[in-house]
């Protein structure tokens, strides 16, 4: 399952904040969290649109991030981790 943390597509290719949903549902499931960034993926699909551009988009994966022990409690967290990594990733694409 593929879950966007933002929750929509962005305009600029900045990133939004993470929400705490996509977290919630890989603890209610036991699921780790293995983090990707998509480089220039706003370029080829843009929001407002289904029409794809030609181009090659980098998909950069990162650790497996575990859920044993977690609760909903650490949902934020979680998402925020994640969301620092992403952004790493996004800064050094730049």
């Amino acid at each position: 399952v593929l879950l966007f943390p933002e929750g929509t597509r962005s305009v600029d290719g900045n990133l939004a904040k993470y929400r705490r949903g996509p977290f919630l549902t890989a603890i209610e499931e036991g699921a780790a969290v293995l983090p990707m960034h998509l480089t220039n993926a706003n370029l080829l699909l843009p929001k407002g649109t289904f029409s794809v551009r030609p181009g090659e988009v980098r998909v950069t994966f990162g650790d497996p991030v575990p859920v044993e022990g977690k609760t909903k409690g650490d949902a934020r967290a979680m998402a925020a981790e994640v969301e620092a990594w992403t952004r790493e990733q996004a800064a050094s694409a730049g």
